[in-house]
């Protein structure tokens, strides 16, 4: 895993102290003990801790930006699909520097916006800013393997893989929210976008967020279609599931490291 973190400060402009992204990125170095990045420009800072898994060498560190510099990525996961979008944008004239994930992310978004992630396989947070129109876009997977929190500060806008990365930042306070307590104490975690922290919130699976100097916008971009198939076999069920896995672990094993498995 790795682990990001960023501040926005949309509403007043203020330049972001980048002793600041440093001391949240600090926070999360368990995350990402291979190498630290920071990135500020003006309003806009992007920190990043790197566990190496694709391009081990430095071209793959993060903050990474794009070949014109409008767009900066930092980013917490692995796209399993990776190689075959890779294949699709170089057969669109696309021209990689690195090896990594990360690129392709990048890559996809400057072509698609949005829509690119109805393209990606995987697990992920990520944040990319556009330097031209100031805008800073945070996404999270599907199923929410992937954690990302945020906060509305004064200033702007914070996020990070880590509520505790938001809190390092002195942006966002560490009140506790009260009904999260009986929440926890029921469930044992704050299930829908609430945290213990008053301010903090979870950016849900399956949903991306758009930060503008207009403000805040939300909206799911998938969610789990319910389409039962009453007439199928279950040895035609069984062997699709069969299938499914199989191809889930195949393309599981695409790394630069040793792969482990846990079982239990």
């Amino acid at each position: 895993m790795c682990g990001i973190a960023g501040i926005y400060n949309f509403r007043s402009g203020s330049p972001v102290a980048r002793a600041m992204i440093e001391l949240m990125t600090r926070t999360l170095s368990h995350r990402g003990p291979d190498s630290q990045g920071v990135h500020v420009d003006r309003e806009i800072g992007l920190g990043h801790r790197r566990l190496s898994i694709l391009d081990l060498n430095d071209r793959g560190s993060q903050p990474m930006h794009s070949t014109d510099g409008r767009y900066s990525i930092v980013y917490n996961g692995e796209v399993y699909n990776y190689l075959e979008l890779r294949k699709d944008l170089e057969s669109k004239g696309h021209l990689f520097r690195t090896e990594t994930d990360t690129e392709v992310v990048l890559a996809l978004y400057e072509k698609e916006g949005v829509d690119c992630l109805k393209r990606l396989n995987g697990m992920f947070a990520v944040a990319i800013f556009d330097s031209v129109d100031r805008t800073l876009f945070i996404a999270r997977d599907r199923m929410g393997i992937k954690p990302l929190y945020y906060a509305c500060i004064p200033e702007g806008f914070a996020f990070a893989s880590e509520a505790k990365a938001l809190l390092a930042s002195h942006t966002v306070s560490a009140r506790v929210h009260p009904p999260s307590i009986d929440t926890y104490m029921r469930f044992g975690y704050v299930p829908g976008e609430q945290t213990l922290f008053e301010g903090v919130y979870k950016l849900l699976p399956g949903h991306w967020a758009k930060v503008t100097p207009n403000g805040l916008t939300i909206s799911t971009y998938w969610d789990i279609p319910y389409a039962p198939n009453c007439v199928r076999s279950v040895e035609d069920t069984a062997e699709e599931l069969r299938t499914l896995l199989l191809d889930a672990m195949r393309i599981h094993m695409r790394s630069d490291v040793p792969v482990g498995v846990f079982l239990s």
